[in-house]
């Protein structure tokens, strides 16, 4: 997903279907295209983990993604001398 779905991630995105499976389904912010995500098992966990977090109760959101300039300083390439 990109960073401005994840950082709109809200609980009304999360839908389980008929065969018990949950599944990310949400317009992708930049194209309005409907997108269906499979909800694996580890990204559920993370879901878990945020559920009681302050800041995403707060702003109704399932994760407290930080700003995008962070993000991106935290994956900027290494400089090797």
């Amino acid at each position: 997903m990109a960073f401005t779905d994840v950082n709109n991630l809200k609980k009304e995105h999360l839908v389980q279907a008929d065969n018990g499976e949950w599944w990310i389904r949400k317009a992708r912010e930049k194209t309005d295209n409907m997108c269906d995500i499979p909800l694996l098992d580890i990204p559920r966990l993370i879901l878990e983990k945020y559920q009681s977090n302050p800041i995403c109760n707060e702003k109704g959101l399932l994760l407290p993604v930080p700003s995008n300039q962070r993000m991106n300083s935290y994956c900027a390439p290494v400089k090797v001398a």
